[in-house]
């Protein structure tokens, strides 16, 4: 690409953002943040991960590692004016480190003329009056960043309150609701992860992954899914790895639902939460029982002496005796749920994709990339081995 600001602007998909008339506000401010991203992302380019063009021009670093599931960006530094070669060098090495000073030459010329760019069309998005504090006389708008643009504009004109980002994480945190698109869930978070970064209270990774994932295991459909990501590394659990795990979790919830799987599958999931804390709950009830046992025979010791404490004997007395009746319905309820987790065992196939579960390998709807049509319980073939064991 020729490096000049011209030829970058020609490139960008959002070559002309109309004036905003007025004063700017929260919402106006973020839409042209929004088109200067995407123009930003439009040029390509190695830095932060290969995958975001020039994005990092554009937001903090704190919303850059969000974006790019982990990965920092620094830009092209400004090379010297000529190469440095080391005494000694031969022809070859000399020639390799003069092209390499050529290339890092070019690359950070064209960062620079893009930074122009961008800047252009925000000072041109906004009437000089409301920025007119930022340039500098003699040089412009040169020596500020475009993430600090943005700042400015948002902390004078963006009217965000503590109490708007109390509300924002309010947004935020509304209960994960399974008959939507699993999109409407992620925009939910990352628009409050906007408003936060505008509110000049940014989101860490850690925090947004966190948030997302508590609505996700409180809303108990994907409790198969939530059990794999707790299991994943902490360097894995990024906001963009949640995004496609859970996206993935979502289509198969679809699947199932489409081949009438998906009641078995529920209750098989439901019996297993109960399973797994069965043990700690039956400890604990012990405890309870033999707490208001010892109260009941102090008690019985005393209640001549003592009719109201007679009375409230009594009462714990019941309550034993509910508690008591509550336990034995709940290790009925388990044992009728192993029973049908057996029968549901008997009728599960092998998926590559997806593990065991109430379709074939070949009849998989959702099928990841290298998916194996002749994968079967005998012979995986290296793929999953969820729920296998």
């Amino acid at each position: 690409m020729t490096g000049s600001v011209d030829h970058i602007t020609e490139c960008f998909p959002n070559q002309h953002i109309a004036r905003m008339q007025g004063e700017p506000s929260q919402k106006s401010i973020s839409k042209i943040e929004k088109l200067t991203i995407e123009n930003a992302a439009s040029i390509h380019s190695n830095l932060g991960g290969g995958n975001l063009g020039y994005i990092g021009l554009v937001t903090k670093p704190s919303k850059y590692v969000i974006i790019s599931g982990g990965t920092t960006f620094t830009e092209h530094p400004n090379p010297p004016t000529l190469p440095i070669i080391p005494t000694g060098s031969t022809q070859p090495q000399i020639a390799a480190l003069t092209s390499r000073h050529q290339e890092e030459k070019r690359l950070y010329k064209e960062q620079e003329s893009l930074k122009k760019a961008l800047k252009n069309m925000i000072t041109q998005a906004f009437d000089e009056t409301f920025i007119e504090e930022l340039k500098h006389p003699y040089t412009g708008y040169n020596n500020i960043s475009i993430p600090d643009i943005f700042t400015f504009l948002y902390k004078t004109y963006g009217n965000i309150t503590s109490i708007d980002l109390e509300d924002n994480e309010k947004r935020m945190t509304k209960p994960y609701k399974e008959d939507l698109p699993f999109g409407i869930f992620v925009k939910q978070i990352e628009d409050a992860v906007e408003y936060a970064e505008a509110g000049g209270e940014p989101f860490t990774n850690e925090q947004v992954v966190s948030k997302a994932y508590n609505l996700l295991i409180r809303s108990g459909v994907y409790a198969l899914g939530c059990r794999e990501w707790e299991s994943k590394a902490t360097l894995q659990k990024t906001w963009n790895n949640l995004k496609t795990h859970f996206s993935k979790e979502y289509r198969l919830l679809r699947t199932q639902k489409s081949l009438g799987t998906t009641d078995s599958f529920d209750r098989a999931n439901k019996m297993q939460e109960i399973l797994d804390s069965q043990e700690a709950f039956q400890q604990n009830t012990e405890i309870i029982l033999q707490d208001l046992a010892n109260i009941a025979k102090t008690s019985n010791e005393e209640e001549g002496s003592n009719v109201k404490l007679k009375s409230e004997m009594e009462e714990c007395k019941k309550c034993v005796q509910k508690l008591q009746n509550d336990v034995k319905d709940i290790y009925q309820l388990l044992a009728t749920l192993q029973k049908e987790a057996k029968r549901s065992n008997s009728n599960r196939k092998y998926c590559w994709t997806h593990g065991s579960c109430f379709h074939s390998s070949k009849q998989c709807a959702n099928k990841a990339d290298g998916h194996k049509d002749e994968a079967t319980f005998r012979n995986r073939m290296a793929g999953s081995d969820r729920n296998c064991s």
